[in-house]
């Protein structure tokens, strides 16, 4: 598989699965991410990952932060998605 292509199927899977109204960047933060990280790609299109749950988890780790950073939910995503909190 080329780069281009797995690019592709990054973006399709990432909008698909991580859309949302409450954090829209989390799609933008997870496919840069992936772009950099390729061999995580099956990681993080798991269909057992409950994007509701990960939201819940993001704003409850981070509601005590006065300045939100992206790298910050990045560091979020990543303890949930690849350690398996989910």
């Amino acid at each position: 598989m080329d780069k281009y292509t797995l690019y592709i199927g990054i973006e399709n899977h990432v909008e698909r699965i991580y859309d949302n109204v409450i954090i829209p960047e989390i799609k933008n933060i997870i496919r840069d991410y992936l772009f950099n990280n390729p061999n995580k790609f099956n990681i993080y299109i798991n269909e057992n990952i409950n994007k509701d749950k990960l939201l819940r988890t993001i704003s409850r780790n981070l509601s005590d932060k006065n300045c939100i950073t992206n790298s910050m939910i990045l560091d979020e995503i990543i303890k949930y998605v690849e350690d398996g909190i989910c």
